[in-house]
């Protein structure tokens, strides 16, 4: 890595280290209920949770300090576009004063429509033509695309549990391809910088606008990586806690019985009495495995 690198890494983890607090003290009253079936968060109740809202202009910031701007504003424009889609459901959450923000069908709806705009850039902007008919890439890139957004918004259910679990994707990306260029590292930088806030008990949530700006910088890579089927073995974990929650669904409607004591399922780990510390730390742990292996193929 090389100084002006270093430079804007250290300026996307100051940013986000020093706009935090601020927007902790505005955002005290922005804050939605946590949901009925999840007794051990009541003591979360009242925490602040758009935490999104310093992420993507960290992000966007930083980016634009980098020398690489043909690449840079595919993932600035995506990051922003995604992010937006879950400050819409935040704020609906809060003016609601519910848990449920979006109805499922719209939230997915604004996600395949921007997984379609970025898969056609990466398409056409930049050559990644995949060895698929061009009648199933966009299909195929829309549905990875919302997978990935998806699961990095699932998996953000405990404290530092999405930031602990796309981290090690995100250095194997930046690492493993020359293509994606520091972006993946910036977002890495941010999340290192709101663990200070986030870990037990966190002081603010980055919320679904958070979230969906991690999705959005992850997928944005993984198909700039040009080995889309490969990367994803990184994305194991948080991709298997999506499944969990797809898994219930399927089963409670055709079968009217569950799989899981609650999905997704590191809820179920916590249900069973499994410290919130000890979920996060494993899924890290297991995280760092997947994209070691991830290595062996690429």
């Amino acid at each position: 890595m090389n100084r002006e690198a270093a430079k804007i890494l250290l300026s996307a983890f100051l940013m986000t280290f020093v706009l935090v607090p601020l927007l902790t003290r505005f955002s005290k009253r922005l804050v939605s209920p946590v949901k009925a079936e999840l007794e051990e968060h009541k003591d979360k109740e009242g925490t602040p949770q758009l935490g999104g809202l310093v992420m993507l202009p960290a992000f966007l910031l930083s980016s634009l300090f980098s020398i690489n701007l043909n690449l840079a504003w595919v993932y600035m424009l995506f990051a922003a576009m995604f992010a937006v889609v879950g400050f819409i459901d935040d704020f609906s959450k809060i003016m609601k004063k519910s848990s449920d923000g979006l109805t499922s069908l719209i939230k997915l709806s604004l996600q395949l429509i921007s997984s379609f705009l970025l898969s056609y850039v990466v398409r056409n902007r930049f050559g990644l033509y995949l060895d698929i008919p061009i009648y199933l890439y966009y299909p195929f890139c829309m549905i990875y695309i919302a997978a990935i957004v998806n699961s990095t918004n699932i998996v953000d259910g405990l404290d530092t549990l999405c930031i602990k679990s796309t981290i090690p994707s995100f250095v194997f990306l930046a690492l493993a391809f020359e293509s994606v260029g520091i972006y993946p590292l910036i977002m890495a930088s941010i999340l290192f910088s709101f663990l200070f806030y986030n870990s037990k008990k966190a002081t603010i949530f980055m919320g679904d606008g958070g979230s969906h700006l991690v999705g959005a910088v992850l997928s944005t890579a993984a198909l700039l990586s040009g080995r889309p089927f490969i990367v994803l073995i990184s994305m194991t974990i948080i991709l298997l806690d999506m499944l969990s929650s797809f898994i219930q669904i399927i089963s409670i409607r055709v079968f009217h019985r569950k799989v899981f004591l609650i999905a997704p399922i590191h809820h179920s780990f916590q249900k069973k009495g499994m410290a919130e510390e000890k979920i996060a730390d494993r899924f890290f742990s297991l995280s760092c495995l997947s994209s070691i292996v991830c290595a062996l193929f690429v």
